[in-house]
């Protein structure tokens, strides 16, 4: 009765597509944009549905029963880093029942790598740190799910990240996973101002966690010497967690990275296992496809390893692809590579029981992105999106996604 309820709303809302559900909610976000090939904006399931089905009917209790937590984790280059598609999608999800209100999520201070830091949350940080990229490694490094790490040798340094989309208040946690490079040689890690927490390793997923008496609304650490055998810090990501009911939507994103990128991560099954993922989407490719060298062969063959590293850490998880986004080579080429990759996304995803989302028709195919560029929301070298373009492809996404249940429980995936 309940299920059959929460599909009614949502459908409502579909006809309306700007109707206020759940409370002060509004699921469906109206789209404006003649260009945009809204018959497309869905997912496509293909091969074994048993994934999506377990996927969905946890949804359900946790928007109707307001029992626990739905774990999201979006993988992807730098159209993830910057976090504004991701967020976008995170911040409608969280506002589909009132009475939902889990964690932010995975995330990373990229400014300690000296790249770009997503706007949501602010980064400030004492000492010398140095970074390093899976898609960009010069020396070798240690890498977890983040696929970046930053490294610091100064014997007293600092990290503060605050929150700032939404109310801060929502994203409180009692819990905090720090993913580091558990040694003896490692600075130890102290919050600051709060001496009320417990502390405990698991040297064997990579990761300190501190349990806090009181809610907290920011992160504060500091990396100290205390023993002579200690002489640098590395980071690699940090999970801040409550207990509330709601849809954790974990962001992880590099510049540059390429599927090959991920897949040198050493510490990715891990690390990934402790976030314990219902959905994970695969936004991999725009990249792989700009490589001179790129073959089907080569990206579907890099995809089955990264799968496999994905069953390995969470077997029952939905895996949803993403098309990539319709792009050019130096303003001049359009990428005919991202029509075969497509295929090949297909091709996976009938392999290993996935779905599809299909950014590049939803776009307009080939070309597309010039139109893109014309209306202020593709940038000039046709590659990336403007801030205004990643939020409609937030709020594309976000209505494919209820679409997609809808559809999915009608039986007409």
């Amino acid at each position: 009765m309940k299920k059959l309820y929460i599909i009614n709303i949502i459908a409502f809302c579909l006809m309306l597509s700007s109707a206020c559900c759940f409370g002060q909610a509004t699921p469906f976000k109206k789209e404006d944009y003649s260009f945009v090939k809204k018959e497309f904006n869905q997912f496509e399931f293909y091969g074994n549905k048993d994934y999506f089905k377990r996927f969905f009917e946890k949804m359900e209790r946790v928007l109707i029963d307001e029992a626990g937590q739905l774990n999201i984790v979006h993988f992807g280059g730098s159209h993830l880093q910057a976090d504004t598609w991701s967020n976008e999608i995170r911040l409608n999800l969280n506002q589909i029942s009132p009475g939902i209100s889990g964690p932010r999520g995975f995330i990373f201070p990229y400014n300690l790598a000296k790249t770009n830091n997503p706007h949501a949350y602010k980064v400030e940080y004492t000492g010398n740190w140095e970074g390093c990229r899976s898609a960009y490694r010069p020396k070798d490094c240690l890498l977890g799910v983040s696929g970046i790490s930053a490294t610091t040798y100064d014997t007293l340094s600092s990290l503060k990240i605050t929150f700032r989309d939404g109310n801060p208040s929502s994203y409180a946690y009692t819990k905090l996973k720090v993913f580091h490079h558990l040694s003896d040689s490692s600075f130890t890690i102290f919050p600051v101002n709060d001496t009320a927490y417990t502390v405990r390793n698991n040297v064997e997923s990579g990761y300190t966690e501190f349990t806090f008496k009181e809610k907290k609304t920011e992160i504060e650490l500091e990396f100290r010497k205390i023993d002579e055998q200690q002489n640098y810090f590395s980071m690699f990501g940090l999970l801040p967690e409550n207990n509330e009911p709601g849809i954790v939507y974990h962001s992880i994103g590099v510049n540059g990275a390429s599927v090959p990128s991920y897949n040198k991560c050493q510490l990715f099954t891990q690390h990934l296992a402790v976030i314990k993922p219902d959905l994970v989407i695969f936004s991999i490719g725009i990249n792989d496809v700009h490589d001179s060298n790129y073959t089907d062969k080569w990206y579907e063959a890099n995809y089955d390893s990264l799968i496999a590293k994905v069953r390995l850490a969470a077997p029952n998880a939905a895996i949803l692809f993403t098309t990539n986004t319709d792009s050019y080579i130096k303003r001049r080429t359009p990428v005919k590579n991202s029509m075969d990759a497509r295929k090949v996304m297909i091709k996976l995803a009938e392999k290993h029981g996935g779905a599809v989302y299909d950014i590049f028709n939803i776009m307009g195919g080939l070309t597309s992105i010039k139109q893109w560029e014309r209306n202020g929301m593709a940038k000039r070298d046709l590659v990336h999106l403007t801030v205004d373009g990643y939020k409609v492809l937030g709020e594309l996404m976000f209505n494919g996604f209820l679409k997609s249940y809808i559809h999915f429980n009608s039986g007409k995936s």
